[in-house]
């Protein structure tokens, strides 16, 4: 048998967008000089949220407790049994009234592997805004057997915050934190309750 000593391949790259269906099989994507084009392209978010995956819950002008059991304020729960952790994204708070004492917000988790009771539901829905609905549960009141642990400090504020003067806090937590099945996570206060507490978390459902 001849002994191969040179190995030449052609490797092929259609120029211009694609418009493709699940499961087709493509070339790479060249410029009109050639090149490799290998930017990205869309947004950080399109992809998980053009196939359906990305959720959030919002509360608006809402009293927000420190840890504890009867949690108040912005909370997310994933059932136990739903085939998905939860992870997290986006989140963003907006403080409209003076609240004593009232320094500033921590995310916090806990486990809860029954459904929490004495529920009052928040805002939800996809990010692909045509109805869809995920695992995740997110309410603006709801009452677990345990704890809920501070573990992320979002943000700080004063105590002299009111109407005219209200404070804004966003921030990315890239995907970072997973909330497993049958765990919570919420936005609680960190010394005494917040009132007029406007806040908002993303998140994307990924298959265990």
């Amino acid at each position: 048998m001849g002994q191969f000593t040179e190995l030449q391949v052609q490797v092929g790259a259609t120029v211009g967008p694609q418009t493709l269906q699940d499961g087709a099989k493509v070339y790479g994507r060249a410029d009109k000089q050639g090149a490799l084009v290998t930017t990205n392209a869309h947004g950080r978010y399109t992809e998980a949220a053009y196939r359906r995956n990305i959720f959030y819950s919002h509360t608006a002008n809402q009293a927000t407790s420190v840890p504890e059991e009867i949690n108040v304020g912005n909370t997310v729960w994933n059932p136990t049994g739903s085939g998905r952790v939860l992870s997290l994204l986006k989140w963003a708070i907006s403080v409209t009234a003076t609240s004593a004492g009232c320094l500033g917000f921590n995310l916090t988790y806990g486990v809860a592997a029954l459904t929490p009771t004495t529920l009052t539901a928040a805002t939800t829905g996809c990010t692909y805004l045509s109805g869809v609905t995920g695992v995740a549960k997110a309410y603006s009141t709801a009452t677990y057997l345990a704890h809920p642990t501070p573990i992320f400090l979002l943000h700080h504020n004063t105590e002299a915050i009111s109407l005219t003067g209200e404070t804004y806090v966003a921030g990315d937590f890239e995907g970072g934190i997973i909330v497993p099945p049958g765990f919570y996570v919420g936005i609680n206060a960190i010394t005494a309750a917040g009132v007029g507490i406007y806040s908002s978390l993303w998140w994307e459902e990924i298959p265990i």
